[in-house]
């Protein structure tokens, strides 16, 4: 309802919260959680939890890579850093169950990350201890000394050498939103040039599609060809580069305010 990543695996079911003074039970597709006066909202004329909550509920319960994707997706939305969202998890969920496992989401996330895609395979990353040293990092164009490129993961080995990692969703050759007036086609050729002149800056370049990023050891097998492992990158990770939070007095005031207001 929010436009949120969230894996095709996760969607066999319904999740409902109810109200602890009148729970009911779970069935074979829908799950309900009690929930204590969760304050709700509507979205598309659909009775939801807040943004927050909802997020918050989610990091809370998902694997770490899937909760990884709505933490990045939240930041993005929201325009924050992960230091305000991990204030978030600390005033909706301290003493539930998954806590802990929120918190360390939280501790990871990054707004810059722009697809669900990328998160996932950076949270996959993360649990392999491979930890990429930058995000959406921009990069000359060797053809035109005016454009740059993004990639999407960087990692830096010991000495200062990169490599550069690119994930391949089907999406943007998909998406209308994300085509705009380019036909498949059109996209396709233009990420073979834009791969082409990548290349010519001499940095290797690791591409993965979503089936080998959920396949078990594939992403350590493939950064390994190319030298990366736990013990060869450089110290530091995509979080020393973020934007600096706010100061505290900026934002605690609004952490103060009643649930609802966190949106």
């Amino acid at each position: 309802m929010y436009r949120l990543p969230v894996s095709y695996r996760h969607l066999g079911h319904i999740h409902i919260c109810t109200d602890k003074r009148h729970p009911s039970g779970s069935s074979t597709w829908i799950i309900r959680h009690a929930y204590l006066d969760d304050p709700v909202t509507r979205v598309e004329g659909v009775q939801v939890t807040y943004l927050v909550q909802t997020v918050v509920h989610c990091m809370r319960t998902l694997p770490f890579p899937d909760a990884l994707a709505l933490a990045d997706a939240l930041l993005r939305k929201l325009k924050i850093e992960r230091q305000l969202l991990e204030e978030m998890v600390t005033e909706l969920a301290r003493g539930m169950p998954g806590y802990r496992h929120a918190l360390n989401v939280a501790s990871y996330a990054g707004g810059r990350a722009e697809s669900g895609g990328e998160s996932i395979a950076r949270g996959k990353m993360i649990e392999a201890n491979l930890m990429p040293s930058d995000l959406q990092f921009a990069v000359p164009d060797p053809h035109d000394e005016k454009d740059t490129f993004r990639v999407d993961i960087v990692f830096k080995m010991h000495g200062g050498s990169l490599v550069f990692v690119e994930v391949d969703g089907r999406e943007k050759y998909t998406n209308p939103k994300m085509l705009g007036t380019k036909s498949t086609n059109d996209a396709l050729i233009a990420e073979r040039n834009r791969e082409s002149r990548l290349s010519a800056l001499g940095i290797p370049i690791v591409r993965f599609t979503m089936q080998e990023i959920w396949t078990p050891g594939v992403i350590e097998a493939r950064l390994a060809v190319v030298g990366i492992t736990p013990d060869t990158l450089a110290p530091g990770d995509y979080r020393d580069t973020a934007q600096q939070p706010p100061r505290p007095e900026d934002y605690v005031a609004s952490l103060n305010q009643p649930k609802p207001h966190l949106t």
